[in-house]
């Protein structure tokens, strides 16, 4: 019984350490997060770190990619004047 009880608190753990988003920057740096939103200059998000988080807002322009928890991937096309968003399928 234990040992159950055991199995299932660390597959429960698992699960939620793998279901967050991460914002890749522009200088090589990642933040691990759950997006709020995302407009053409802002992007809300809320750090996973920490259990009652602000919203914090990053500039579009220091983007580069998102990776989101179920494995899609956006790519953040800074070289139009409008920003484009290339949505990338997981696998």
């Amino acid at each position: 019984m234990r040992l159950i009880l055991i199995f299932l608190i660390a597959l429960l753990l698992s699960v939620l350490g793998f279901s967050q988003d991460v914002l890749y920057k522009m200088d090589g740096s990642s933040i691990t997060c759950k997006i709020r939103s995302i407009n053409e200059d802002v992007i809300k998000y809320k750090k996973t770190d920490t259990i009652n988080s602000p919203v914090y807002e990053i500039k579009s322009a220091e983007v580069y990619k998102i990776r989101y928890r179920n494995g899609t991937v956006d790519i953040i096309d800074h070289k139009e004047k409008k920003k484009r968003i290339q949505s990338v399928a997981p696998f």
